[in-house]
C-alpha cells in the first residue's frame, strides 16, 4: 500500500530530494507545501495518512500548524521536524505525534512513518477495557464507570496505549522515550515522568497510592 504523506518545509531543496528518496525507498506518494497556509489548505483538501512538519516555517511556526490541524482532525500522525531539542515538548503539547531531528536520516524518517501510519490504522476502531474504564484512542478519551467522559492529550493517549500494549509487562523509560516520543539513546529528560503524572491524576481513584499504573524499578507496567 501506498503512503499518503503531506511534507511541510521552506527549504525546498531538502523538500525536494527527502521526497525523492522517500518515495524511491519507501513507495511513499509525497505531496509538497513550503508554508503554513498552504499545509492547512492540503490537510482539509485530502486524506493523508501521515504529515511531515518542519517547525520553522516563513508564515507560521510549525507549532501553530499543528494546533489548526488538531482543531478539526484528532487522529492525523503528525511528525515534527527540527534541529532544536527544545521545542519537543511543546510540540507535544500541540498535538504532534513524534519528533524526528535534523539532519535528517532518511532510513530512520521512514521508519519512523512506517510505525505511526500502522499504529494509526490499527487504533482507527481500537477500543481498549481495563479497571472500570473503556479507552478509544481514535477519540483521546476515556469513559468511565459512570460514563463520564475523559478527555486526554494526544501523547497522553499514545503514552496509555503504549503501557496497554505491553499487556502488564514492565516498560522501561528508555523505551517508552523512544517508541513514544521518538527521542534516542542516552536522552535523559523528565518528559515521561511529568505525562504520567497527568495520567494518573486522571485515571487513578486515589492520587496517594496507585492501583492502576505501577512504578517498578526499570519503568512502569499498568493494571489492566
Amino acid at each position: 500500500m501506498v503512503e499518503r504523506i503531506l511534507f511541510v518545509d521552506d527549504n525546498e531543496d531538502l523538500l525536494r530530494s527527502m521526497s525523492d528518496l522517500l518515495e524511491k525507498i519507501g513507495r511513499c506518494e509525497i505531496d509538497k507545501a513550503v508554508n503554513g497556509k498552504a499545509a492547512l489548505n492540503a490537510v482539509r483538501a485530502k486524506n493523508y495518512d501521515l504529515v511531515l512538519l518542519d517547525v520553522e516555517l516563513p508564515d507560521m511556526t510549525g507549532i501553530d500548524v499543528c494546533e489548526k490541524i488538531r482543531d478539526f482532525d484528532d487522529t492525523l500522525p503528525i511528525i515534527m521536524l527540527t534541529s532544536h531539542q527544545e521545542f519537543h515538548n511543546i510540540g507535544f503539547d500541540a498535538g504532534a505525534t513524534d519528533y524526528v531531528t535534523k539532519p535528517i536520516k532518511a532510513d530512520f524518517l521512514l521508519t519512523r512513518i512506517k510505525h505511526h501510519i500502522r499504529r494509526s490504522r490499527q487504533a482507527v476502531n481500537a477500543v481498549y477495557r481495563f479497571g472500570d474504564f473503556e479507552f478509544k484512542p481514535n477519540c483521546n478519551e476515556l469513559i468511565d464507570a459512570k460514563m463520564n467522559r475523559i478527555i486526554l492529550s494526544p501523547m497522553e493517549t499514545n503514552l496509555l496505549r503504549y503501557l496497554l500494549d505491553a499487556d502488564g509487562n514492565v516498560v522501561s523509560r528508555a523505551e517508552l522515550l523512544q517508541d513514544v516520543w521518538g527521542y534516542g539513546k542516552g536522552v535523559n529528560t523528565h518528559t515521561v515522568e511529568t505525562h504520567i503524572y497527568r495520567l494518573r491524576q486522571k485515571i487513578e481513584p486515589d492520587a496517594e497510592s496507585h492501583s492502576i499504573i505501577l512504578n517498578e524499578s526499570s519503568g512502569y507496567r499498568i493494571v489492566a
